[in-house]
């Protein structure tokens, strides 16, 4: 969509972005479950269903199972 090089395929060669979502799975999000500074969520107390289990970024883990893995693996973007 936004012609960001090496992203937005599964291919060989490029950088592996993938979230992995369970579409079954029911989820209560809350203030407290939030990772980001200002710590709050204007979908406080909602129930979604379809959550990611998985997120992969640079082809390292970053998230699984509801819980932050790692952070520190960001690159800049080239398009």
């Amino acid at each position: 969509i936004f012609n960001i090089k090496k992203r937005g395929e599964i291919k060989e060669g490029y950088y592996a972005d993938l979230t992995i979502i369970d579409m079954n799975l029911t989820f209560k999000i809350t203030n407290d479950w939030i990772a980001s500074r200002c710590g709050w969520t204007p979908f406080n107390n909602k129930t979604v269903k379809g959550f990611p289990v998985g997120t992969i970024v640079n082809g390292k883990v970053a998230s699984w199972d509801k819980k932050i893995v790692d952070t520190k693996f960001g690159k800049p973007l080239e398009f």
